[in-house]
């Protein structure tokens, strides 16, 4: 079953965001600082339906910047602050860096792989994701470090990617992104339909920027 969210992009600067969202679908947004190659999460381009900053430093995800504002590089949503571990976003959210690279999760869906597919049998349960990749920057993107991790149930489990040529699925991309261009692709991972609950993407756009988390069940 296909499970799309929508969202528009709205800044919670202020405890006045409690209240509701500027935008017109009321998700909140996790705006960025303006420190430069520092993401944040913002649901603008979120799930319904990037050349990084030169300055080397990996950030880490945080989530409110209005407490404590972050280091350089370092990812910065707007939603409540944790001293401790990474930023976490829902399947419904996007990270968006200082640079203007934005990361998000556009479709996600349970399936099952087809004759066509590879490395499991086929009918096994699988969980499909589909990325946007918005290059916002000033500079070229390359994705040949992209990468991006599934781990499901309590314990963290590893799921094993899969490909599917004859229905495209699980391809990634490969091509270089030009500032202003949006590259859409999917990712996709063998889940037992019981780990579908709990389901952890980690995505790596590359070595200048911090890992982010994306963390939400898999219908």
């Amino acid at each position: 079953m296909k499970k799309r969210h929508t969202a528009a992009a709205c800044t919670l600067l202020t405890v006045a965001a409690l209240t509701g969202c500027a935008g017109s679908e009321g998700v909140v947004t996790r705006e960025q600082d303006s420190a430069t190659n520092t993401p944040t999460v913002d649901p603008s381009e979120s799930a319904a339906t990037t050349s990084a900053s030169p300055t080397p430093r990996k950030s880490s995800a945080t989530k409110t910047p209005s407490v404590t504002p972050p280091p350089s590089g370092s990812p910065h949503p707007t939603g409540t602050e944790t001293s401790e571990g990474p930023e976490v976003a829902t399947f419904d959210e996007n990270f968006v860096y200082n640079d203007g690279l934005r990361l998000s999760i556009v479709r996600v869906e349970s399936d099952t792989l087809s004759r066509t597919g590879c490395c499991r049998k086929p009918g096994s349960p699988i969980a499909v994701f589909t990325f946007k990749l918005n290059n916002g920057t000033d500079d070229v993107y390359d994705p040949v470090f992209f990468s991006a991790k599934v781990t499901y149930g309590k314990v963290g489990k590893s799921a094993e990617q899969v490909f599917d040529s004859a229905r495209d699925i699980g391809g990634g991309f490969e091509q270089k992104l030009l500032p202003g261009r949006v590259a859409v692709f999917d990712y996709a991972f063998s889940v037992p339909t019981p780990g579908m609950d709990d389901v952890v993407v980690q995505v790596d756009v590359d070595f200048e920027h911090s890992s982010v988390f994306f963390q939400d069940s898999v219908d």
